[in-house]
Parts: structure tokens; sequence; C-alpha cells
């Protein structure tokens, strides 16, 4: 039986989040307004707003035996780390978040683990990739003695590291602003179009169905070159079943990472359809909703131009140089 109050809470959690919330501000957020926690306290943490974008049970599934008795005379458990067997369970129960929704959450927390080493979280320099090394933006502070000329800038995190020197210029974050905003107002002057556009290509190049029937029947043969190995062949039929299952592994890791990655490029492409067709005209303003929803990430390139890349694959590049010569205090 789904607690309509607790479900408001958790949805509310994992909207705030694919909004680029951080995870210790919608705690802060949560604890400002007197809202319970999971256990019925004031306080709200970082790990249990973790906990809940990632507890599979919201989608309605169930991982049995997350934990284990080691000593019943107490009522002692810990957690299984592999001593038992675990179980998991799809739609075992109702849900309160969509499968999709959930799905596209523990994608952006693998992005921000990837992206995010120094466990500083910042809603704008982790979606500023450089061209140069890969690597993301942080944020800077550029003449922070003199109030006057004071202000914010991002540069690549590995700008400085090592040997090589990455060639990608500072960009303020004015010009991020007016750069996500033109770029925005290119798209919504033809939403209609793009939406169009995005949702044909949705049908298009969705075939998981086709990709799950070879990964069955890739593992299906490999089930029987066990199963015949394991029948007490001779050495040679053995050795040449092993190397017959190992090409078949690889063959289905290829496949699955096909599907993983196209499942991604889908995800992301409904989130930004559903959040594009909220928004109402032109905007001349910069907003971190925006931003959050519908960016995927904007590549700073080599020689000053910028690449915005939006969800669902949409790309406008932006001509405007970058100054390569900002001077820090």
């Amino acid at each position: 039986m789904i607690n309509k109050e607790q479900a408001k809470i958790v949805e509310r959690i994992y909207g705030l989040f694919l909004q680029r919330v951080s995870r210790n501000k919608i705690a802060k957020i949560l604890e400002s307004e007197n809202v319970p926690s999971p256990a019925g306290g004031k306080r709200w943490h970082t790990s249990t707003v973790h906990s809940i974008l990632t507890n599979e049970k919201y989608k309605g599934d169930a991982l049995l035996q997350k934990t284990y008795s080691y000593d019943f005379l107490n009522h002692k458990s810990r957690k299984n780390n592999g001593e038992l067997k675990q179980y998991y369970i799809e739609n075992h129960h109702k849900p309160i978040i969509e499968r999709d929704t959930f799905d596209l959450v523990q994608i952006e927390l693998k992005k921000i683990a990837e992206s995010n080493k120094t466990g500083v979280f910042n809603p704008i320099g982790w979606k500023i990739r450089c061209e140069d090394c890969g690597w993301y933006f942080g944020k800077k502070i550029y003449h922070s003695n003199n109030p006057k000329l004071r202000k914010n800038v991002y540069r690549c995190n590995k700008k400085y590291d090592g040997d090589h020197k990455c060639k990608t210029p500072t960009i303020s974050e004015t010009e991020v602003k007016e750069i996500f905003i033109e770029a925005f107002n290119r798209l919504a002057i033809n939403k209609n179009e793009v939406v169009d556009n995005l949702n044909i290509m949705l049908e298009t190049i969705d075939n998981r169905e086709e990709l799950d029937v070879k990964i069955l029947d890739i593992k299906t043969k490999m089930s029987k070159l066990i199963s015949d190995s394991a029948g007490g062949k001779e050495n040679e039929s053995i050795k040449s079943s092993n190397a017959e299952c190992e090409e078949l592994r690889k063959k289905c890791a290829k496949i699955e990472k096909e599907k993983r990655l196209k499942t991604e490029r889908i995800l992301r492409a409904k989130h930004f359809i559903e959040n594009f067709e909220k928004t109402e005209g032109l905007i001349d303003e910069f907003g971190e909703v925006l931003w959050g929803t519908l960016l995927d990430e904007m590549v700073i390139k080599i020689d000053g131009s910028v690449l915005v890349k939006f969800r669902g694959g949409i790309e406008i590049e932006n001509k405007r140089k970058l100054n390569k010569s900002v001077k820090s205090n």
C-alpha cells in the first residue's frame, strides 16, 4: 500500500534531482520546510536523498536479501555483500516513480560520479566540457580582491595538470548564460518541428527488442556450449567450446553496450521532449531548471567557439570566439 504523502516527497526528490538540484541542496530544502525524513526525524542527510534516488523499490522492483541475520538469538543483522544469494524481482509492486525516470536518474548519478572527483557539485560547471582533454570545467573567481572587477568564470579543471596544458579558453559565467539563451531560443522558434523530428528519431532508432532477441540467442548458445563441455567431451572439443564461448561473450557484451547507449539516448530525448514542451516562447533570462533539464553539455573548443549539445542529440554551434587572454588575480 503506497503512502500518498511519502510518495509525493519521493516524486519531488526525483523531480528536483532531474532539474540538477544537488543531493545536498535537496536535503537542505526538505529540512528547511520541516518535511519529515523516512525515519520520521527532522534531519535530512545527503546520504538519505541518495538512498531514495537509488532504491529500486520506487520503480516497483524488489531486491531480496539485502541484509541477513548473523545472530538470531540477539536479532542482529548485517548488509549482504555476497555472503548469500540475492534475488531481484521486477514489477514486484506498484511503482511510485516511472521506470524510465528511475533509469535516467541512475544514468545522471553515474555521470556526476565520473565527472566530479572533487565531491564539489556545481550545476553549471559539470556540464561544460573541454574539447582538448575531454574533462569538465570548474568555477573560478577572477579579481577576487577587487569588487568592481570580480567575476565568476569557468576553466578546464585539468588546464594546468601535468605536462599537457589545455588550449581551451576560459569562459565567463555571463558568456555561458548568453550562449545557452541564444541556443535555446533558436530551438524555441521552431519548437513544434523540433519535437516532431525527435519523435520520428525515437521511432527510427528504437530497436532494443531486436537487440534483446540477439542477446537471448547468444546466451542460449553459450549455455549449450557450457552444458556440452560439462558432458565429458574430449579435451580438444572442450578447448574449441571454450574459445567459441569467449567469442560469444565478447559479441554479447558488444550488443549489451549498444543497447545501454541506445537506452540512454532514448531516455534523454524523452526527458528533453517532456520538459521542452512545457516551455513557453523565447527567454531573455538564464534559468538553472532549463539548463539542467534540457542541456546535455556545452563543449568549449580550442578555437574559442562553443558547441551546445541538447539532450536527444540536438547540437547548435555558437561561432563567437571566447577571449583567450583573460587574466586572474
